[in-house]
């Protein structure tokens, strides 16, 4: 079920409840009123059989012990209350079950009703009836009242109880509609503080004491805007990064372009066009290098990890190096301790990681030189190192080649600077460490990665 409006949802649904609850509670309560109403009006009419006896028995008493005339009686008993006894209610009092000595009503009907409380129906009328004897005197009190008057008297509860409820809907449908607007304020206030913001603007969202059901939407929502300010960084540092790098091959091929349009020379200008060639192989590769950077930073290869042969990874990719050092006829080898070594990692970045460590192994090895490739393991590592017999890097400059677009001072290879960046992040990413060395007996380098392995 889909929710267009909580406001509204909040209030109908309250309401109804409200009105459900406050239905059958009113059921409930007219039903147990209705039961303690019974019970009071024939409490009341064994108090009026009482008094009966109580006036019948005053009146009995007198100097000369002579007795006080039946219509004396009556008149007291009446007198008592004038509005107690009405057509719906009346009393009889009899002696020895033959004579009627009072009454405030002369109906025989009931003269043979059985003692205590019974229902009977006289002239299509229901009568409540109670009958209690005075053995003493031999007198037979009759109290007898109509049910209609009951049935009156519950429904004016009923119809008061209605009334009450009826009055107060109002003013509680102007309570609820109070209290959801208060507990929604907080999400209007939200809303007011992002659409002031400017576009440009990422910075999180603030909210003093925030409901706690509405905690993990404003942290999601920051984690979200945090997430766009990094990708609107990156997006930034990539153009940045682009125009500044391809600024000079581009300048060189428009130069190449100029010398082959102007040179006359047939050999001038096959090598203006080779130079053309390698400056867009230098644009073709900083772009690439500069997209698989943006693509490690925003975690896209990495997005599933699964247990790898770290061996297997190492020889694909390097059989893809191997022309390149075929061309500068340098000797690759590769050894691995145990061809089973698995590590937890994305194969696609992997194979981008060892990718740029070989490249730039073979880049800056001379000609005729080797490079040693090994795989070796410990119980919760495994450990890939890359050996050649290049000019080695200046221990002090170690963490600097992790930079972007750094280049070793005095070096004439070819490169954008970014590739072991890209290694950095890559091995970031795996939770692996990487260690640089020169060789002490020889000049080289000796790079490491150490991966943890995967259980």
């Amino acid at each position: 079920m889909m929710i267009r409006s909580i406001r509204s949802f909040l209030l109908i649904s309250l309401l109804l409840i409200l009105t459900l609850s406050s239905s059958l509670t009113s059921l409930e309560s007219f039903l147990f009123d209705k039961h303690i109403l019974q019970e009071s009006l024939d409490k009341k009419l064994t108090e009026i059989a009482y008094l009966c006896n109580l006036i019948h028995q005053t009146s009995l008493l007198k100097e000369n012990n002579q007795q006080i005339s039946s219509t004396k009686l009556q008149d007291n008993l009446i007198n008592y209350n004038a509005n107690l006894f009405m057509p719906t209610l009346f009393f009889q009092l009899w002696q020895n079950d033959q004579k009627l000595l009072s009454y405030s009503t002369k109906i025989t009907h009931f003269h043979d009703a059985p003692l205590g409380f019974s229902d009977q129906i006289i002239a299509n009328k229901k009568w409540r009836v109670y009958v209690t004897k005075n053995n003493i005197l031999h007198t037979k009190i009759i109290v007898a009242e109509q049910y209609t008057r009951r049935k009156y008297i519950a429904h004016k509860i009923a119809l008061n109880s209605f009334y009450v409820v009826l009055i107060s809907y109002p003013l509680i449908y102007l309570l609820i509609w109070l209290i959801v607007s208060l507990a929604l304020k907080t999400i209007t206030t939200i809303s007011a503080a992002i659409a002031r913001r400017d576009f440009t603007f990422l910075a999180p969202v603030i909210i003093n004491e925030s409901p706690i059901e509405i905690q993990p939407i404003v942290t999601e929502l920051n984690n979200l805007l945090s997430r766009l300010q990094l990708a609107f960084e990156r997006n930034k540092k990539f153009t940045a990064n682009a125009a500044h790098e391809l600024r000079t091959p581009l300048a060189a091929l428009k130069t190449h372009s100029q010398v082959a349009l102007k040179s006359a020379n047939l050999a001038e200008r096959n090598q203006a066009l080779q130079q053309i060639i390698a400056s867009v192989d230098r644009c073709a590769h900083i772009v690439s290098q500069l997209l698989t950077l943006s693509r490690v930073e925003e975690g896209q290869i990495t997005m599933t990890m699964t247990g790898l042969e770290l061996s297997k990874i190492t020889e694909n990719t390097v059989a893809n190096l191997v022309p390149l050092a075929i061309a500068k006829n340098i000797e690759v080898a590769l050894c691995s301790t145990n061809p089973e070594i698995i590590i937890k990692g994305n194969e696609t970045a992997l194979g981008i990681l060892i990718s740029n460590i070989v490249s730039n192994a073979i880049r800056y090895t001379p000609k005729n030189g080797y490079i040693n490739i090994s795989i070796t393991h410990t119980k919760s590592t495994a450990i890939l190192t890359v050996v050649d017999n290049g000019p080695g890097i200046n221990p002090e400059l170690h963490d600097k080649v992790f930079d972007r677009f750094f280049r070793v001072p005095g070096s004439h290879t070819e490169g954008s600077g970014l590739g072991l960046a890209i290694v950095k992040q890559i091995a970031a990413l795996h939770k692996a460490q990487i260690t640089l060395s020169n060789c002490q007996e020889t000049t080289g380098l000796i790079f490491t990665v150490t991966f943890p392995r995967y259980a």
